[in-house]
């Protein structure tokens, strides 16, 4: 007997998991109101229980919204359950209208009865399945082959029943009017249950558990205090753990909405544990364990103890990627952001730490948070590169990319912030990690047609490390970039802003850039950062005064230093021409500039003035972030530079 009985409304209260359901309930005291179809399914109903059980008949294919919301107002529940099924008779056309069409009837009538705003409403509760996603995307890259074997088994027997369980699941995803629970368990068994199961995400689907399990879970998550394990979509398995203890730790966990992984393709990512957010467009957020996190993200991006919730202080709905964390129903950051709603809202995911080898493509967008990249804790890598001999092959070399932000077409996305996480090309040969040369170029970032700002990232390849490409403006701050042979390279508009540029050997220019003749504020700036050899570079050469500050990619080439530290790598003459056989030098036209350059690659007395100018204090002062990007720029975090200390 509970001490304090609820009032439960079941839909679908002849389906055998609702038999149990109820059974249980009533033996808890509970007041039971079963929607059944037929007369006579009242007298299977159970009798003599502590609680009550009354028959409420009703078609829920023949009642309209306005009469289930009737229902809903005469019996005041304070649980509504879903679970309704056409149990594969009547065809597809039945299912469709019974577990999809039924199912939003019931969303739509709890809306219109206003049940919700009342104050002893806690929770509607509906019951799906594992495997319930869109059948247009690929399977989720968790997977495993008996996973990909049972689901084309089931999809094939019961396909209809699948995708109306997903469109029920996918409208019920969208709704914040009232609080919902959404069960999915695997393959039903008409057998005793066990009390023990596997609640949570990321759950295998060739295990079934009892329909009795499945009940004594729902009625669990029924007598959860209000507000507790709302907008969560778990699995349910057989498992080791206690059903009361498992729903206790799910409602504690949070896990908000992750299983909308399933329900259409967005894109955004966030911070890193890690962090990245997405707003208007994409952004990442690491999870920076320094003291600077934003006041918005820094409960979401402090650390966790193992036991902890791993999504504490996250935004509603954030989507958690993780290699190892058993709460994490993503393991790469591609599924996750796949798995964000296409809606045009805020989608915010977090990052574990660990070492992420794939291809990250975004096509929407993020938000805020911001320290130096000295420390990140997630790095997204991968192994590709073009096999070109110079710089020309712009697509190939994007193609190649680990992360690429665009507009909207193979990479894509406008206004994309991202902090704290470290991008990097890794090259292989043989199957053995090359470090010593450059095997082809290879950008870690690709930007074109779009803004976009970096925090507190790290960027790192061979040849072409960062592109930044025409009617693109890209701001990078904190961060931290490793290369060879023209590690900023592009067409468009890119200012540093104290960062650290790393040469792990010397090759054509730190920058080489195209220059537009329309368009004079087209080109490179770097601003208050250091120019260094980088810790993992060869010791078998010296770097010397061997590494040049740029060369021209076309005649109309812009590249300006300010207020910038250089190491002894740099070369006295600073620029260079592109090569002998095509200088694409013009002094007429290009324009390469120094001030306040220092430490000893530094001294503007070994410069070439036949191909750079050393700015005056009055010049240097006429180019600011404002006049390069002009007007708005709401995708770089102008707080977090301003208040930024200057360490």
């Amino acid at each position: 007997m509970t001490s304090n009985p609820l009032s439960i409304f079941v839909v679908g209260g002849h389906g055998k998991v609702a038999l149990s359901f109820t059974r249980q309930a009533a033996a808890r005291g509970h007041k039971i109101f079963s929607m059944i179809r037929q007369p006579e399914h009242a007298d299977d109903l159970p009798k003599g229980s502590s609680g009550s059980v009354e028959p409420v008949v009703a078609s829920l294919e023949q009642s309209s919204v306005a009469d289930i919301a009737s229902l809903f107002t005469k019996h005041a529940p304070s649980v509504i359950l879903f679970a309704a099924g056409a149990g594969g008779k009547g065809g597809p056309e039945r299912t469709k209208a019974v577990d999809e069409q039924g199912a939003i009837k019931v969303f739509d009538a709890i809306e219109q009865s206003g049940i919700a705003k009342s104050e002893q409403f806690r929770r509607f509760l509906l019951v799906s399945a594992v495997d319930v996603r869109d059948k247009n995307k690929p399977p989720p890259s968790w997977y495993q082959k008996p996973d990909l074997e049972r689901s084309e088994k089931t999809r094939n027997a019961i396909g209809a029943y699948i995708d109306a369980k997903y469109a029920a699941d996918k409208n019920l995803s969208g709704r914040t009017s009232f609080p919902w629970f959404v069960l999915r368990p695997g393959g039903l068994l008409d057998e005793p249950g066990t009390g023990k199961v596997a609640l949570g995400i990321h759950q295998s689907l060739v295990h079934s558990i009892p329909r009795e399990d499945v009940a004594a879970t729902l009625l669990e998550v029924a007598q959860l205090p209000k507000g507790q394990a709302d907008g969560l979509m778990l699995d349910l398995l057989s498992g080791d753990n206690d059903i009361p203890s498992s729903v206790r730790d799910a409602a504690e966990r949070g896990l908000p909405e992750m299983l909308r992984s399933f329900f259409s393709a967005g894109v955004c990512l966030v911070l890193a544990t890690l962090a990245a957010v997405c707003e208007a467009s994409p952004v990442f957020y690491s999870t920076k364990f320094g003291p600077r996190r934003t006041a918005h993200f820094a409960q979401c991006q402090a650390p966790k103890t193992s036991s902890g919730n791993p999504l504490a202080g996250c935004p509603s709905g954030t989507i958690f990627v993780s290699k190892t964390h058993p709460a994490a129903r993503f393991r790469t950051i591609s599924a996750a952001l796949s798995a964000l709603p296409d809606n045009g809202n805020t989608g915010t995911v977090l990052i574990d730490q660990g070492q992420y080898h794939e291809k990250v493509v975004v096509t929407r967008g993020v938000t805020p948070d911001i320290s130096s990249a000295n420390s990140n804790r997630v790095e997204v890598w991968q192994s590709s590169y073009v096999n070109q001999s110079d710089v020309t092959s712009v697509l190939h070399n994007c193609e190649a990319t680990v992360l690429g932000v665009g507009n909207g077409g193979a990479i894509g996305n406008s206004n994309f912030k991202a902090y704290n996480i470290d991008f990097a090309q890794r090259q292989f040969l043989n199957g053995q990690e090359v470090t010593e040369y450059q095997l082809g170029p290879a950008a870690a970032l690709c930007v074109q047609s779009f803004n976009a700002s970096f925090c507190g990232c790290g960027f790192s390849s061979y040849q072409d490390t960062i592109f930044v490409g025409r009617d693109s403006q890209a701001f990078f701050f904190k961060s931290i970039v490793k290369g060879m042979t023209d590690q900023l390279y592009g067409s468009g508009k890119a200012w540093f802003e104290k960062c650290k540029l790393l040469s792990r050997a010397c090759g054509g220019g730190i920058t080489a850039w195209r220059g537009d003749p329309t368009d004079p504020l087209v080109g490179v700036y770097i601003s208050n950062s250091i120019i260094a050899q980088s810790p993992d570079a060869s010791k078998a050469k010296s770097m010397v005064g061997r590494c040049h500050l740029g060369r021209p990619w076309n005649a109309y080439s812009h590249a300006v230093y300010l207020n910038t530290f250089m190491s002894n790598i740099v070369a006295d003459a600073g620029f260079r021409i592109w090569s002998q056989a095509t200088p694409n030098f013009d002094p007429k036209l290009t324009r390469f500039a120094e001030h306040g350059s220092s430490g000893p690659g530094g001294n503007p007395s070994g410069r070439d003035t036949e191909l750079e100018t050393i700015l005056s204090d009055a010049a240097a002062a006429k180019i600011t972030i404002h006049k390069v990007f002009g007007g708005s720029t709401p995708w770089i975090d102008l707080a977090t530079v301003k208040n930024s200390s200057s360490g």
